[in-house]
């Protein structure tokens, strides 16, 4: 399919496209508005990676060990039932774990809690008191363990056992100053004692620094507040992807019933099926007018060059007699008799309309002509062909109208006669168009085609479906007829290439 043919699709059935895309953003923008709004709320925390001031870079084994289980504690099950019995929630923890995100963002030191909640305010307090449990969690473990006192027990008991010594000492130079050997002992052992206290008090120092940075280790950054708007739905967002996913299924739909339509709308559709070549598109219009002398300029100009094409096929052939017939009724062709025969009366040339519809006829009605004699009862031998023929208010233009309608056209058309009075009309006028019955319900045409110089079929776009065209110049062929072209009836302005200008003759 080429890019104007698929143009010309989507807009031949636009309104299934339109219709399509105002049920999908209805359903979207009502299930967006039925749908109970979700707020999320956020808070941030942040963990420092390498609290011991010794370390100048924190391995990274142990960052992602420490993120990870801070993590972990964040939605743990004892801090989920804090926090539920802090806010006094009608929920289970897990529950509650379900409408919990904890997310590690990276490259940072930075921990995010995202809780989900149909109240926002709702949702802006339980992410608050996790984090601020988990802060709070994460300094009582840090308390409990208490390394610090352990230290200082050490010193208390090396303080002691210095005062021991150093009493001992003096009590030893008073009462037994010769005890040289216990004296330089007891010196020994509390330089030893005091170099183990001093190094017990450096590390309580540093045991103390460490617990008051790991205290500091995690800090709530930026507390969780009360969104103003719904996360979800997001009711614009899913307004226009139901407007895209209405587009899509639009053209989607269109292009599955192109397949399936086995109607003809375009030039490259027709010639897809056939080889003949289009001789006209007669440009559809809002209204009725059947008369060449009043429609739009655009239509004339069809007729002009319906007019100029057969004419230049004349070079080769003899096309005084030409049958006008389509492949089911209702296809305009009536209509385009009447007015090609009028655009060819303008140049002069003498024109015959022969109304061979028996069943259904109409030119009496279009040139408003009376139809008690015509075809029917020349054929019948009622009444001679000059008698028949009658004149219009358009110069050079006559018809023979049906007549009285038989009992059995088909008989009559295919009558000897028939042939004869064709022969007739040669000498009198220059050309002579038989508006003959459509050609697939009756056999009408089949009949009448061979005794015409070409054949003329009329295919009303949007009707005339493919297989009916092809059948239609199957039969032809079969009845070794010859046809000329077709004529596509009806054809959207946006498709026609003919000139607008108003032109007569």
């Amino acid at each position: 399919m080429e890019l104007r043919d698929f143009i010309d699709t989507l807009w031949r059935r636009k309104w299934i496209i339109v219709a399509t895309i105002i049920v999908a953003v209805s359903v979207a923008g009502v299930g967006s508005f039925l749908v109970t709004p979700i707020y999320t709320a956020s808070a941030l925390i942040r963990v420092s990676a390498a609290p011991n001031p010794l370390i100048e870079r924190a391995d990274v084994q142990y960052v992602v060990r420490i993120m990870n289980t801070y993590t972990i504690m964040a939605r743990s099950w004892p801090l989920l039932e804090s926090v539920i019995n802090e806010l006094n929630l009608d929920v289970r923890p897990a529950q509650l774990s379900g409408t919990v995100e904890v997310q590690v963002l990276e490259e940072t030191e930075l921990i995010r809690i995202t809780v989900t909640n149909t109240n926002p305010t709702e949702a802006a307090n339980i992410a608050n008191a996790l984090a601020n449990g988990l802060i709070a969690q994460t300094n009582a473990s840090v308390t409990e363990q208490g390394a610090s006192e352990a230290v200082r027990a050490q010193m208390d008991q090396v303080q002691q056992e210095l005062t021991d010594l150093q009493n001992e000492y003096n009590q030893l130079l008073i009462e037994d100053p010769g005890n040289t050997t216990r004296i330089a002992e007891i010196s020994r052992e509390s330089v030893i004692k005091q170099q183990t206290y001093e190094t017990l008090l450096a590390q309580y120092d540093q045991t103390r620094l460490l617990e008051t940075m790991r205290i500091n280790a995690i800090t709530l950054i930026e507390p969780a507040t009360a969104p103003n708007s719904p996360s979800s739905p997001r009711r614009n967002l899913n307004i226009l992807l139901g407007g895209v996913l209405g587009l899509m299924g639009g053209v989607g739909l269109v292009l599955l019933l192109n397949n399936l339509d086995k109607r003809v709308y375009t030039p490259s559709q027709i010639q897809s099926i056939v080889r003949l070549p289009i001789l006209a598109e007669i440009y559809k219009s809002r209204h009725s007018e059947l008369s060449l002398l009043n429609m739009p300029p655009i239509q004339r100009e069809a007729y002009r060059r319906l007019r100029v094409n057969i004419f230049s096929l004349q070079k080769d052939m003899s096309l005084k007699t030409i049958l006008v017939t389509s492949g089911e009724t209702d296809e305009g062709k009536s209509t385009i008799v009447s007015n090609l025969a009028m655009s060819i009366a303008q140049l002069g040339l003498r024109v015959l309309i022969v109304d061979c519809d028996l069943r259904r006829p109409t030119q009496h009605k279009i040139f408003n002509l009376p139809n008690e004699i015509g075809l029917s009862t020349v054929l019948e031998k009622k009444v001679s062909l000059t008698e028949a023929i009658q004149s219009t208010n358009v110069q050079n233009l006559k018809v023979l109208t049906s007549g009285l309608l038989p009992d059995d056209p088909t008989a009559l058309l295919t009558s000897s006669y028939m042939k004869n009075v064709l022969q007739e009309l040669g000498p009198k006028f220059d050309i002579v168009l038989l508006d003959a019955p459509a050609l697939m319900p009756v056999i009408d045409s089949a009949v009448l085609a061979p005794l015409a110089d070409g054949v003329l079929q009329i295919v009303r776009c949007g009707q005339s479906r493919s297989d009916t065209i092809a059948n239609t110049l199957a039969q032809i062929a079969e009845v070794q007829a010859h046809p000329i072209g077709l004529v596509l009836n009806d054809t959207p302005r946006r498709m026609s290439n003919y000139y607008t200008s108003p032109q007569v003759g």
